[in-house]
């Protein structure tokens, strides 16, 4: 958004957040963007006090706060009494405590940590949101079931005007190129044909850029750490267990790295999945490697959209509420790839279920074992759905359009 409102439309925009690292440095500028990267007073996690900006903001008029922003937000609203400035708080989740961790392996709730969320949702942030101009949501699906849409409820008039904005993508980088499709693996092709939902119909189309192999290939991009325990790791690898089961061929890449990783290497290990070479992966015979899994680790953001046009499906099978939006089904919709997402708030509306992907029960891995059997088993029904993904991309993801949105609030306010 930064990068959107200074290089292609003229505002003079500054950036601030915490420094966490001390190799970073204190400010620098990209595309027109000046980084600030302040000193915390104190910091837990992600969380960071810093008093600063209490002065810093002094010289704006518009501050734009993504939220949550622990020792930020707060300091924020007291600037905000102080110079008068217009601010925009932008909700892209919930905040959740651990105890939503205790179905996945390795995990037990910290109850401190909970109380706090809780204390800060029923105390502070009433009073955050009363002394906002304008609040930002990523979905209206999401703020309706969210811990704002129950203030909005409350509060009634007192709410401050909201719009939605969701997260945008990079068109241009995260775009669609030629492709073939795999053919259909499974000998009961028609049988999963038979589970389409009523109105799918394929497509001849090709949209895409997706290597011929004779494996369909799943995609999971996520981070592995104990942070992003609600990326659903665990389920997909339950659900391609049920699918080898079923003798439907495949192969799975999971992009993203962290501590939660050798957890996940194991659980493949147990299930009977091979895992594979990840520095040997270029070079390997795809035809002669079903039921395989490739941990390939971290890749730079620019490198992402090669990935996303090699597979045939991306999964986002998220377990929890803390997810409010699928950022990576976005990008794989921009490279015409189908998404199959989990039926939680925020989440399932960044797809349109049967026509860009399908949506599955969140935490089931059998009804996504169901789902991607159908993905997997129909190429012109996936050429459809990448058609159908490109273009909803293009209108409600892209940086002009969001753009377009975000500068029509500025000004309003």
């Amino acid at each position: 958004m930064a990068k959107e409102m200074a290089s292609r439309r003229g505002y003079a925009v500054e950036v601030f957040t915490p420094r966490y690292r001390r190799e970073l440095g204190i400010r620098n500028q990209e595309s027109g963007v000046e980084m600030h990267y302040l000193k915390p007073l104190l910091s837990y996690g992600k969380a960071a006090i810093l008093p600063q900006l209490l002065w810093r903001l002094r010289r704006f008029d518009i501050v734009h706060v993504y939220y949550p922003f622990f020792g930020g937000a707060e300091v924020a609203v007291l600037a905000r009494k102080l110079w008068k400035f217009k601010l925009i708080l932008h909700h892209e989740m919930d905040v959740v405590g651990e105890g939503e961790k205790r179905d996945v392996p390795l995990f037990a709730s910290k109850r401190g940590t909970s109380l706090f969320f809780t204390w800060h949702t029923r105390k502070i942030l009433p009073w955050i949101i009363k002394n906002t101009d304008c609040v930002c949501v990523l979905s209206d699906d999401y703020f309706m079931n969210s811990d704002f849409g129950r203030l909005y409820k409350k509060m009634g008039e007192r709410f401050p005007t909201w719009r939605v904005v969701p997260n945008g993508v990079d068109v241009e980088l995260f775009r669609p190129t030629n492709f073939c499709h795999p053919e259909p693996t499974h000998q009961s092709e028609s049988l999963v044909r038979g589970r389409l939902r009523e109105g799918s119909r394929d497509s001849p189309s090709a949209v895409g850029g997706r290597r011929m192999t004779e494996l369909p290939t799943i995609l999971l991009v996520a981070g592995l750490d104990r942070a992003h325990y609600f990326k659903g790791v665990h389920v997909l690898i339950e659900a391609l267990r049920i699918l080898k089961k079923r003798g439907v061929n495949f192969m799975c890449k999971i992009i993203g790295d962290g501590d939660m990783r050798k957890v996940y290497e194991e659980q493949a290990k147990q299930v009977g999945l091979k895992n594979r070479d990840v520095s040997n992966f270029a070079a390997q015979n795809l035809e002669t490697s079903p039921f395989s899994i490739v941990f390939v680790g971290l890749v730079p953001h620019d490198e992402l959209p090669v990935h996303y046009r090699n597979a045939t499906v991306l999964v986002v099978p998220s377990t929890g509420r803390i997810e409010s939006f699928s950022i990576v089904a976005a990008e794989a919709q921009a490279c015409g790839l189908p998404a199959i997402v989990s039926d939680l708030p925020g989440v399932r509306v960044t797809i349109e279920d049967g026509v860009t992907g399908l949506k599955v029960k969140p935490g089931d891995p059998e009804d996504l074992a169901n789902q991607l059997e159908i993905l997997l088993m129909q190429k012109d029904l996936t050429r459809k759905m990448g058609e159908a993904g490109r273009k909803r991309a293009e209108e409600f993801y892209s940086w002009t359009g969001i753009g377009n949105k975000m500068e029509e609030i500025y000004k309003k306010v």
